[in-house]
Formats: structure tokens, C-alpha cells, sequence
């Protein structure tokens, strides 16, 4: 005797796998479900009886869908399939050519984006409440870490000739039989480490940043 499915409808839905196992496959297949008004899924999937995440019937329309993935590649090859399936869809049901061409056209401009490219978007949108000017750019990760490194290598040179004698003196210490670009790189390694654990070393005391050296 089978068992039989639950069929309550899921409030959400994880796919976890492993690289190469059919991620991408299910999760546009539950964006062309939704668009298209079909169940999802659409045979059992797992512990999912068919349209246990989403019935079918009604359509959502792809301008009230927010998709986002990590690489810009992923979110063009989401595009890519979702635009094929409309495609194929418009073969078998020729009736309905007006509704998949309007859906063809609208599909261009939904949100299948990188999450960084969803954050810029937002931030442009409303730059003036931001108080940034909305012709703002995102620097490219290599362009950032070059500027990084020429306001350190900037404060360095500050500070070893006009900072305080004891930051001068510390300073003097740190770089001390090191040669300053490899000084830099390794103060840039460590902002960004303590920026990936949401560290804020600026409320941090100098003595708990680097040990004093004992007297």
C-alpha cells in the first residue's frame, strides 16, 4: 500500500543538493508555473505531492516576482529557460498566442537579477531619500581594493611623518624589516576579514587591535 502525499500546500520550499543535481531545472520550472498557472509541482517531488507548493489555477504575473541568485551567469541562464519554456509553450497552444507573446514581451523586463544588481536597482530608485546622487556607480571589486590600498598607503605615509610620536613610533615597529606593500595588504586583509564577521574595529581600543609590545 502506498503512502499516501500530504497535499496542504507548502508556505516555502528549500531545495538543498549538491552542484549539478537539477537545482536551476526546479527552480524555473516553479517561476514558469507560477506565470503560467500551472501546478507546482507537477508530479510528486520528494515528500511533495503534486501542487503542494503551488496549486495552479490563477496566474501570478512575473512583474510581482522577485528572482535572485549569486552570479550574473546564473541569473541569465534563469532568463534563458524561463523564456524557452514560454516558447514552447506558445507551440502546443497556438489559441493562446496574444497571452504568451504579451508574456514573451513582459518576461524581459522582470526581476531575474544577481542580488547585487537588486540592491543597486533599489538604491537608485531612491537615492534622493539616500542622499546620493543618482547617477551613482558601483566600483568593481579591483578598483575598490586599488583605492583602499592608496588611502592606506596615503595614512601610512601620514602618520610616520606628522601623526604622534607614539603612533609614529608604532608604525616604525610594524614596518620594521617589512616592506610597506605587504604592510598595506596585510592591514587590507584584515578590514575586510573583520568585515565579512560585521566587526566594527573602529569602537575597539588600539590595545585590543594589536598587543603592545611588553616594556
Amino acid at each position: 500500500m502506498s503512502e499516501k502525499r500530504n497535499s496542504v500546500p507548502a508556505g516555502s520550499i528549500r531545495f538543498i543538493a549538491s552542484a549539478g543535481t537539477g537545482k536551476t531545472h526546479q527552480v524555473t520550472s516553479f517561476y514558469t508555473a507560477l506565470i503560467l498557472g500551472r501546478p507546482y509541482p507537477e508530479e510528486e517531488l520528494g515528500p511533495l505531492a503534486a501542487g503542494a507548493v503551488f496549486p495552479g489555477g490563477d496566474r501570478v504575473p512575473c512583474e510581482e516576482i522577485l528572482m535572485l541568485t549569486f552570479a550574473r551567469n546564473a541569473a541569465s541562464e534563469m532568463r534563458c529557460r524561463i523564456t524557452a519554456a514560454i516558447e514552447r509553450q506558445l507551440d502546443r497552444d497556438p489559441d493562446r498566442a496574444d497571452f504568451y507573446w504579451s508574456l514573451l514581451r513582459r518576461i524581459s523586463g522582470a526581476v531575474i537579477s544577481t542580488i547585487h544588481s537588486f540592491g543597486q536597482r533599489l538604491i537608485a530608485q531612491n537615492a534622493l531619500n539616500l542622499g546620493i546622487a543618482p547617477d551613482f556607480s558601483v566600483l568593481e571589486e579591483e578598483e575598490a581594493d586599488r583605492i583602499l590600498k592608496e588611502v592606506m598607503a596615503g595614512e601610512l605615509r601620514r602618520t610616520l611623518a606628522l601623526g604622534p610620536p607614539e603612533e609614529r613610533e608604532a608604525l616604525e615597529t610594524l614596518c620594521l624589516g617589512r616592506k610597506p606593500g605587504n604592510l598595506i595588504g596585510a592591514a587590507g586583509s584584515f578590514l575586510r576579514r573583520c568585515q565579512s564577521l560585521g566587526l566594527d574595529i573602529s569602537v575597539l581600543a588600539e590595545e585590543e587591535l594589536v598587543p603592545l609590545p611588553p616594556a
